[in-house]
């Protein structure tokens, strides 16, 4: 896995035992998948990629941060588009991955953002799902 190839420490922080969110698991998947592969692909070796899972009364919030190469801001609003690619990226892809993301994200009437990433390096993405409550019996 590419992430060990560059030596990268991964890790996952929750601050919640169990959380819901109405949404199929393979879309879910496919937003994780793609927002750490990313961070994987865009990440120095040696540094560091941390997913955080959080829950408040209202809302899930799933974070993906990465010490990686970063977005400039001003591209930021543009890295959703189909087929966009940033300026200068010497990264193989077709610009499809991030649009993917957000079509899925839209049909669950979910949020993401961009921002700088650990310690002003690289980019977090946010995710934020309205919290699903089950029905008790």
């Amino acid at each position: 896995y590419l992430s060990s190839a560059k030596s990268l420490d991964v890790s996952l922080r929750c601050d919640a035992d169990e959380v819901h969110v109405e949404a199929q698991s393979a879309n879910i998947y496919v937003v994780i998948e793609n927002l750490l592969q990313n961070a994987i692909t865009y990440s120095h070796e040696k540094s560091e990629i941390v997913l955080s899972l959080s829950s408040d009364n209202s809302v899930v919030t799933l974070k993906v941060s990465d010490r990686g190469v970063g977005i400039d801001p001003d591209e930021r609003s543009r890295i959703f588009d189909r087929f966009y690619r940033i300026k200068g990226n010497v990264q193989t892809g077709s610009g499809l991955g991030l649009a993917i993301v957000k079509s899925l994200l839209n049909s669950y009437k979910a949020q993401i953002t961009v921002d700088d990433g650990i310690g002003g390096q690289g980019v977090t993405f946010t995710v934020t799902f309205k919290k699903h409550r089950l029905k008790t019996a």
